[in-house]
């Protein structure tokens, strides 16, 4: 994993084989970061799983085979029990040219990818609510 910030904004590489969701906190933490939106990604994926929620904290989770492209990546960085939380939605294009989307829940890099965050300086933290069965985002 490679990093560079400018200012309000971190830009990370992670390199094949790293575990996508924790190269990326791991730079987050390293820069200090707890909250901030994820601007995009580009780069591969091998082996992504991606969510739908049914409600009730139950995700239906969809793994895919294979490798994929990145095409878009949105969402944000919060603190849930005091640890760095992300939040992704991805949509990925398949070696065939179909797209799949969802909520990302895990992947290793294939080859490379580049992330970009907005970093937030003001705390985002997510709670249970009992009416979606989520996590929501709370401000102070």
């Amino acid at each position: 994993m490679e990093r560079m910030r400018d200012g309000d904004v971190l830009v990370v590489r992670l390199a094949d084989g790293e575990d996508f969701f924790e190269g990326l906190k791991q730079a987050l933490k390293a820069e200090g970061v707890h909250a901030g939106v994820v601007l995009g990604a580009v780069g591969m994926l091998k082996e992504p799983a991606i969510g739908f929620y049914r409600g009730g904290g139950k995700y239906e989770t969809l793994p895919v085979k294979g490798e994929v492209e990145i095409c878009a990546l949105a969402g944000n960085v919060a603190v849930v029990e005091g640890d760095v939380f992300l939040h992704l939605h991805v949509t990925m294009g398949t070696s065939s040219g179909a797209a799949l989307a969802g909520h990302m829940t895990g992947g290793r890099v294939h080859m490379t990818a580049e992330i970009a965050v907005h970093i937030l300086h003001k705390p985002m933290t997510r709670v249970p609510d009992s009416k979606t069965g989520l996590k929501t985002l709370t401000f102070e």
